[in-house]
């Protein structure tokens, strides 16, 4: 901030000294600061800090009390976070030793210029405002990175010293503020099997000919994960992100044992978007229906229709599907030569959240042998094998049928009964 804010800085002046601080204080509000204060001990700047709330600290680092400026200068900026100069006349070497352990905004000299003062104290509020507009952006980083279950990584190139930010609670420790710790330590969590080629990714990526993208196991408080790295080389060292990929390598997984075993099955099977197109075959579908993936995928699933099957039909179809989600029966389908052959389909439907309808799954099989055998053997049944005339089965039943039918409308039924002599003895001998 400064004097062309809207909101004036707010200075806390800690000075032991009276003339001086008032000193102090008429020289600061001249120039346009508030001024809050001044204080004369260190207990007392420390217990009133956070209902003063000040934007910058001038403290003395002489004090009389329990607390110098020091000890009152770094439990504030801890608490506040807000930047603190230094007035001193003079100190000794380990005075200003523990000084700079504060990392204070500077020092002003006793007895210090109006102009000077004004100076350290602009520097030091622009400082601050940069830092603040780091600060907000590192915070939104972080919630960025926490919402992504990701963390982002930063390799020193010179000591193998790694620093993450961001928290993946299964990532090595759940924490969120910015942790440092040895390269070395993170890749003892790496599964044996996956560490040498993590660390030959590494160790190409520090020489610069390689950006770091890799895969691998670690053991982590939950156990073992899958993680994911990507990133690369900059002045400050390696940079990158790291995302928990455990789900995903888990869903990947069930998708290829579910794609096995669509492919394994005998059934042909195409999965149709509401329209209903198709989206997506088996090759089952493609040795059933002649027809290749390349071939059907965005076609609509008429393709397939036969001709034989009414309006209706198909109306009562999608109203099951509709109703209780699957539909089962005999279809007649037509393969890519037009050949018209009888399937027995199971269909059903994929809802989304909504519960509206956005995929057709149809698994069919050709039963055309089946019928073809049932015609066999129902002809068997009622005839001779050898000369393939009518049996006595296929006599009665039309008999039967025959004589109900007389019943009904009041006929009379013929029956013409030929004795064939010394046919026996031909049909014991030749069959």
């Amino acid at each position: 901030m400064n004097k062309g804010s809207i909101q004036t800085p707010k200075i806390l002046v800690v000075e032991d000294e009276a003339i001086v601080a008032l000193s102090l204080k008429r020289r600061l509000e001249e120039m346009g600061y508030t001024v809050a204060g001044p204080l004369a001990r260190g207990e007392e700047a420390v217990a009133q800090a956070d209902v003063l709330a000040p934007d910058l600290v001038l403290m003395d680092i002489h004090l009389a009390g329990s607390l110098d400026g020091i000890e009152a200068a770094g439990i504030i900026n801890a608490r506040l976070n807000v930047p603190v100069i230094y007035l001193t006349a003079y100190a000794e070497d380990a005075t200003l030793e523990r000084a700079r352990e504060t990392r204070p905004y500077g020092y002003v000299i006793k007895p210090f210029d109006a102009r000077e003062l004004h100076a350290v104290i602009q520097m030091a509020l622009e400082r601050r405002a940069s830092e603040r507009v780091v600060e907000q952006r590192e915070a939104l980083l972080r919630l960025a990175l926490d919402a992504a279950e990701m963390a982002a990584f930063e390799i020193d190139t010179h000591n193998r010293n790694l620093l993450r930010t961001g928290r993946i609670n299964r990532l090595c420790d759940p924490v969120t503020e910015p942790v440092s710790t040895e390269l070395d330590s993170f890749l003892s969590r790496v599964h044996p099997t996956d560490r040498p080629r993590v660390e030959q990714t590494i160790r190409e990526a520090m020489a610069g000919t390689a950006c770091i993208e890799v895969e691998f196991r670690a053991r982590t408080a939950a156990g073992t994960r899958w993680l994911s790295a990507h990133g690369r080389l900059s002045q400050e060292g390696l940079v990158g992100v790291v995302a928990d990929i455990t789900e995903r390598r888990r869903t990947a997984e069930r998708l290829k044992q579910a794609a096995g075993v669509l492919e394994a099955t005998a059934e042909g099977i195409y999965v149709c978007d509401a329209g209903p197109n198709i989206v997506s075959v088996n090759q089952a579908f493609t040795r059933i229906t002649g027809y290749e993936e390349k071939e059907v995928i965005g076609r609509n699933a008429n393709i397939l229709d036969s001709g034989r099957h009414s309006r209706e039909f198909f109306e009562e179809m999608y109203r099951s599907l509709r109703e209780t989600g699957q539909w089962q029966g005999e279809i007649w389908d037509r393969r890519k030569d037009g050949e018209i052959y009888p399937a027995w389909e199971t269909a059903s439907v994929i809802r989304d959240e909504r519960g509206k309808i956005t995929h057709y799954v149809v698994a069919f099989s050709d039963i055309s042998a089946l019928r073809e055998a049932e015609s066999r053997l129902n002809y068997l049944a009622y005839h001779d094998p050898l000369t393939g005339l009518p049996n006595r089965i296929l006599l009665a039943d039309r008999l039967d049928k025959l004589l109900a039918h007389a019943e009904r409308h009041s006929q009379m039924v013929a029956l013409l009964f030929l004795d064939l002599d010394r046919f026996k003895a031909i049909n014991d001998t030749l069959g």
